[in-house]
């Protein structure tokens, strides 16, 4: 059989089966900020900027949730990986509550949109640096009713 037709078979089926390969890595410049980060279902926190982005607090460091994603201001969503820290064991067990640079990759991750990252966000237990009950109940009425990914970011940075 010649080999075009090989080809075009297994085009076919990957096509057929959704074979997408990997997704390109995004370099963080591509990012519109701000962005959110979302750790896991735990927490979504606002990341102002892309060196804000590249640092991580050592004991969040040393528990990192399975799924680490980031939405940028374009409600585009990106998983977070292969994260790698640029200090050793010992600078973290002697600043076990400091901030350091951090290496990571971002892909692609699912379609984007408003209404997944609504999703993402209002999947997660914390949102912002709020603690009160009332306030958060709040934050996610905001979260629910908005018609743009600036104002799921407002809302998280607790601006009116």
């Amino acid at each position: 059989m010649p080999k075009y037709i090989l080809t075009a078979i297994g085009a076919l089926l990957a096509a057929l089966t959704g074979c997408k390969g990997t997704p390109r890595e995004v370099p963080v410049g591509e990012l519109a900020f701000p962005v959110v980060v979302i750790y896991g279902e735990t927490s979504a926190q606002l990341s102002p900027d892309a060196d804000d982005l590249g640092r991580m607090r050592v004991e969040r460091y040393m528990s990192l949730p399975e799924r680490l994603l980031v939405i940028d201001a374009s409600a585009r969503v990106y998983e977070m990986s292969e994260i790698e820290a640029q200090r050793g064991a010992a600078w973290m067990m002697m600043h076990p509550t400091g901030t350091m640079p951090i290496a990571l990759k971002l892909r692609a991750h699912g379609a984007g949109g408003l209404d997944e990252a609504r999703g993402l966000v209002l999947s997660c237990r914390s949102l912002g640096h709020e603690t009160d009950v009332d306030v958060i109940a709040g934050i996610r009425a905001r979260i629910r009713a908005a018609a743009e990914m600036a104002e799921i970011i407002r809302a998280l940075g607790g601006e009116p």
